[in-house]
């Protein structure tokens, strides 16, 4: 139930915020469409580029202590977003939550799949990914409902109450763990190599897809490095 709250809050907001995109253009009626499109670029290509550090990380640290950290960072980025007067501080705040997001989800498959024994992990891990998928269906209903209902601000402001009771109900439950057979002695280097790849292909299939097309986004990166 503890890793579900938090899977839950950190899905609903990839889907979520697409309703709030009209409401969020009114906000801030200066804004050009281009950077817009960052609330939900900056988180996907920040979260993919952090998903496999941050477990690689939970492994070395210990689970638990990733999580809460998640935690933590998910609920303070909600906040920024919720309170952004400016379109940098909502693009800043999304990062800040895409942060906690990749160690939320990493760290929280891994104490499901510690903390349940072998004959009950289908059950468990089933549970888990149907969490994931039911949030990332109702986003765009939920989301529907508070534009609506309370404006879009508190789609971002939903998410605190739901880390503080994943955190206060953790605290009891959950066991610290870690992979003993990780090395101690981070790989920096591959770190920020894994990260900068994963986001270069991440920010290129949306430039791609945006209509720019392959070709248009190659000569332009080429183009620049040249100058």
């Amino acid at each position: 139930m503890v890793v579900s709250i938090a899977v839950f809050m950190a899905l609903l907001d990839v889907t979520v915020v697409n309703i709030a995109f009209p409401a969020i253009q009114q906000a801030f009626p200066t804004a050009t469409r281009a950077e817009l499109s960052w609330i939900i670029n900056a988180y996907t290509v920040a979260f993919a580029a952090l998903l496999i550090v941050a477990g690689r990380t939970a492994d070395l640290l210990g689970r638990r202590r990733i999580f809460f950290l998640g935690l933590a960072t998910f609920a303070a980025g909600s906040v920024i977003s919720a309170g952004a007067q400016a379109m940098p501080f909502l693009l800043s705040g999304r990062v800040v939550q895409a942060i906690g997001s990749a160690m939320l989800l990493p760290s929280s498959l891994a104490i499901v799949l510690t903390e349940f024994p072998p004959q009950q992990l289908p059950v468990a891990v089933g549970l888990w990914s149907a969490v994931a998928a039911v949030a990332a269906g109702l986003g765009p209903v939920i989301g529907a409902s508070i534009v609506q209902g309370a404006g879009w601000r508190w789609i971002f402001v939903l998410n605190v109450p739901l880390a503080f009771t994943a955190w206060m109900l953790g605290r009891g439950l959950l066991a610290e763990s870690r992979d003993p057979s990780a090395s101690r002695k981070p790989d920096a280097l591959g770190a920020i190599t894994l990260g900068v790849a994963v986001a270069c292909l991440a920010l290129g299939s949306y430039r791609a897809a945006s209509g720019d097309g392959w070709i248009g986004v190659f000569l332009e990166s080429f183009s620049s490095l040249l100058s």
